[in-house]
């Protein structure tokens, strides 16, 4: 799943809603074995009253989190969350974007489901 290096990593891009469930398991798992999931899902955020030290932790970890991001998402995919400033605002939207249990995509499921019934 991430490469040797683990700078980068080697995950199936996110290009559809078809593609969605396999990078999110992929990227998740990335972030879990990388220490960046309490920050990437927002249960980490970086307290006003830390120490500069602590501040700069937090923002390389975030960093990191938001280049396997865009690293692994498709071009096309970028502009949604080019205006985002941390890596949960980025997962956020891209799961609020392709997720299956949001509202539009129930929409999109059933005008698949009924356009499929009339061929």
């Amino acid at each position: 799943m991430a490469s040797s290096n683990e700078e980068t990593p080697n995950i199936e891009k996110l290009v559809d809603n078809e593609s969605f469930e396999m990078w999110r398991f992929q990227i998740n798992i990335v972030f879990k074995s990388q220490g960046l999931w309490e920050i990437v899902n927002g249960i980490k955020i970086i307290d006003p009253s830390a120490t500069a030290e602590d501040r700069t932790c937090w923002e390389k970890k975030d960093a990191k989190a938001q280049k396997y991001i865009i690293t692994t998402v498709d071009k096309k995919i970028l502009v949604p969350v080019m205006g985002c400033k941390t890596s949960a605002e980025m997962y956020k939207k891209l799961c609020s974007i392709f997720q299956k249990d949001t509202e539009d995509q129930k929409c999109a499921l059933l005008c698949e489901f009924f356009v499929s019934k009339r061929k």
